[in-house]
């Protein structure tokens, strides 16, 4: 059965690390579809446009159900910072069994991580760290910043090796009368 893993958090939390070893570590053979590459297609000025990213982003999402209705299962890197992005990724994945895992990590770490990578918007942590995680539920939390992303992959492939039907996709469609 075609398996959604969706890792949700905030920039240098850790998402890509745990994505990499998921890959490594799993039976299946997960592709690991990013949001960030979405956002690279565009041009930077456009994609600091509102009405621009909400498009890549409801695209990214389309292009998710159409690679999992093909038979591929994701791990998907993910940052639900506008609401707008993360009720139009339920309605894309309404109909898959997506497994909803929380990536936390402590805001001075995320802060830490951003000046030690260099690559980062400083600040973009700090902007996303209430929002990332506001009114969810998750099947399963992980935090980067007391587990290598080694030991969190290995967690979620045995919680998702356990877990026949992950339950917090469907309580979240129900909440936001989404069918």
């Amino acid at each position: 059965m075609v398996t959604i893993i969706l890792l949700n958090g905030t920039s240098s939390a850790g998402k890509s690390s745990i994505a990499y070893k998921i890959q490594e570590f799993g039976e299946l053979p997960y592709l690991h579809v990013k949001m960030d590459t979405f956002l690279r297609m565009a041009p930077y000025d456009h994609i600091r446009r509102r009405e621009t990213s909400n498009l890549i982003i409801k695209g990214f999402h389309n292009s998710l159900a159409g690679l999992s209705i093909a038979g591929n299962c994701l791990v998907i890197d993910h940052v639900f910072q506008e609401q707008e992005w993360f009720l139009n990724c339920l309605k894309a994945l309404k109909d898959l069994r997506v497994y909803f895992i929380g990536v936390h990590c402590d805001l001075e770490t995320l802060k830490q991580r951003e000046i030690n990578r260099g690559d980062r918007s400083i600040g973009t942590a700090e902007y996303q760290y209430e929002r990332v995680h506001a009114k969810t539920t998750y099947d399963f939390e992980v935090d980067t910043a007391n587990a290598t992303a080694e030991t969190c992959a290995q967690a979620i492939l045995k919680y998702v090796t356990e877990t026949a039907h992950p339950l917090a996709w469907e309580k979240l469609l129900a909440e936001n009368n989404i069918e």
